[in-house]
């Protein structure tokens, strides 16, 4: 034989082999009929809880037999489920010796994901046969993922409640993961501007990890400027962090801070014309605003109360007070208590720099002293004796001067229903009545 030729025949005997080699490797036939079932594709992939998602399940026949009235049915179980119209057992006939890769058979369901399906990979299964053999089941992984983690900022609160200018305080900020999925390097970043500044610590915060459903308080220890209006003031807070895919997010959003001081006012009794029992007079309330910030619509209203009794108008408006100013309320009272002080019941209302109404029921005590401490003390002119004198001269002149007239109008004769009229008059009107008594009878009988 002609040496071309039987090389030519070895090269083609080794090329026939490496094919078959080749085929071996990469189309593995297997004797009999050999169904390989493997979940092909879902879409969408992931799918939201809540939506609807299609899968599609390729059914191989990897072997050199033909696989016999080939069934197939998907068994639903949470978080998914079937419409009333969705088929689960299908059936597919003969499928052939080789039907595999792009000539396989490609089966598709429709399925419900529940809203509250859990993010992640969640297992469905399969069941399939073909000919008499028994049911062979397989579990399918579906991916559901949830659109975006969701950091919840729950609530943002200070201690102490109410912070005032200057005061140093904690903010504290509890963060909720909404997700169904960890997530973690969670970073909390205050935008701080004037009048606030961070103490012992920078403006960032960190949390590693926090899981779903999971909460956790983030503190910052804040102070501000003293001179600081009381206000709201808005603080920014910048929120950053990755999920279990390590996909980041970011988050801006914003806070109210209030600044607020308690109003500080002082109540004192700053005069009174009464001050021994049975005196009526006006006694003058002062309330003096010692705070920082103005107190506004300042109402004062005077109790009743066991020991006094109000004569002139209970309740006055003072109006706004200024920090560092007084407003004075005066009121007319009548002392009728035996007791050496008067409890005066007192009511006040105001709102402060933020318009939050207050309410302040409070007792100021007003002394009493006899007649004779109330001189001693200088809260009483001492009478004059020389006008006391004469008071005393003419009372008495008056009261001789009525019995004299007396003594005239019984001594003299008259008509008698005269002499009972003139006797009325003088004892009803006592001097005025003798005067008249001795112009229009004695006087004239005299003449």
């Amino acid at each position: 034989m002609n040496k071309t030729i039987m090389l030519a025949l070895v090269l083609a005997i080794l090329a026939s082999s490496a094919s078959a080699v080749t085929l071996r490797y990469t189309e593995r036939v297997y004797e009999g009929a050999y169904p390989s079932v493997y979940l092909y594709s879902q879409t969408p992939d992931p799918v939201q809880p809540g939506n609807y998602v299609e899968l599609k399940v390729k059914a191989d026949n990897k072997g050199v037999d033909t696989l016999k009235n080939f069934q197939i049915e998907l068994i639903p179980k949470y978080p998914f489920s079937f419409d009333k119209n969705e088929i689960a057992l299908k059936e597919y006939g003969n499928i052939g010796s080789g039907e595999y890769g792009d000539s396989g058979v490609v089966i598709k369901w429709k399925l419900r994901v529940d809203a509250n399906a859990v993010e992640g990979n969640n297992t469905i299964q399969v069941k399939y046969r073909f000919g008499t053999d028994q049911w062979v089941y397989k579990d399918l992984d579906v991916s559901v993922r949830t659109s975006d983690a969701i950091l919840n900022i729950k609530s943002i609160s200070t201690i102490p409640p109410i912070v005032a200018p200057g005061e140093e305080f904690k903010l504290v900020i509890e963060a909720e993961n909404q997700a169904d999925s960890l997530i973690k390097n969670v970073k909390f970043k205050l935008d701080v501007t004037p009048p606030f500044v961070t103490i012992g610590s920078t403006d960032e915060k960190y949390v590693k990890l926090l899981d779903s459903g999971e909460t956790e308080n983030v503190t910052f220890d804040i102070i501000s400027k003293g001179t600081a209006d009381a206000t709201v003031y808005t603080m920014p807070l910048k929120l950053s962090f990755y999920d279990n895919e390590e996909k980041q997010y970011l988050k801006n959003t914003s806070f109210g801070i209030i600044l607020l001081e308690q109003p500080q006012l002082v109540k004192n009794i700053e005069s009174s014309e009464v001050v021994s029992s049975g005196d009526k007079g006006k006694v003058t309330i002062s309330i003096s605003n010692t705070g920082v910030e103005e107190v506004k619509f300042v109402k004062v209203r005077l109790e009743d109360g066991a020991g006094y009794k109000t004569v002139s108008a209970r309740e006055l408006y003072l109006g706004n007070i200024d920090s560092d100013d007084f407003e004075s309320a005066v009121f007319t009272i009548y002392a009728k208590t035996k007791e050496q002080s008067i409890p005066l019941n007192l009511t006040m209302e105001y709102k402060d720099g933020l318009n939050n109404a207050h309410t302040e029921e409070f007792a100021l005590n007003l002394p009493l002293y006899s007649s004779g401490e109330a001189k001693k003390l200088g809260l009483k002119q001492p009478g004059n004796f020389l006008a006391s004198y004469v008071s005393f001269v003419v009372i008495v002149f008056a009261f001789i001067f009525w019995v004299y007239m007396m003594f005239d109008l019984i001594q003299r004769k008259m008509i008698r229903y005269k002499k009972i009229s003139w006797l009325a008059i003088l004892v009803l009107t006592t001097i005025f009545g003798a005067a008249t008594y001795y112009f229009m009878i004695k006087r004239k009988a005299q003449q």
